[in-house]
């Protein structure tokens, strides 16, 4: 490392446009930030699978993209009324609080229902008669996954032909400012 750093030092002291020199660092350093933003956005989008959206957390999934997707999900449904549950991962309370907030910036309502299993959120959307629900869960996956499960109104599962891909576009997107409220 040290007989990289004394090459490069070489170089630098050699180079007679200074001003080019700096022009190809800055030129270098735009690329090394394109590089980054390609890589997160191929990242964020191989994690919306077919029918739910999952990643390990922190790398994939994170507090912003879960406020992005709860943001997205609202927009998408045009709801009014969402719930939001979450199984019982540990990284489950911190991104079902940002999916919440996101929701919330939508300008919908929240029905929090806490821990619960997916199923049991299904039930909550049917039975309150809400636009939608969005479950903090990556089922089967390792405890270092996090992801979600999202539904419609009358509990019907939204899956990439019935929604998701226009999430993943709306989840591009920057969050509102909007406020709804939480139950």
């Amino acid at each position: 490392n040290r007989e990289a750093e004394d090459q490069y030092l070489q170089f630098v002291e050699s180079y007679e446009d200074k001003s080019e020199l700096l022009s190809m660092v800055e030129e270098a350093k735009r690329g090394i930030l394109r590089v980054r933003y390609i890589k997160r956005k191929l990242s964020v989008m191989g994690i919306f699978k077919a029918y739910d959206i999952r990643g390990r957390y922190p790398g994939e999934v994170d507090e912003s993209l879960a406020l992005r997707i709860g943001h997205a999900t609202a927009r998408y449904l045009k709801g009014r009324s969402i719930a939001v549950g979450r199984d019982v991962r540990q990284s489950a309370p911190a991104i079902l609080r940002s999916v919440v907030e996101g929701v919330t910036r939508a300008g919908a309502d929240v029905l929090e229902i806490g821990m619960c299993t997916t199923p049991m959120l299904y039930f909550a959307v049917g039975k309150y008669e809400l636009d939608g629900g969005i479950m903090v869960t990556a089922s089967h996956n390792p405890p270092d996954w996090i992801g979600f499960k999202i539904c419609r109104e009358k509990a019907f599962p939204i899956g990439e032909r019935t929604g998701l891909k226009e999430i993943e576009r709306l989840s591009e997107e920057p969050a509102g400012k909007e406020k709804g409220s939480i139950e």
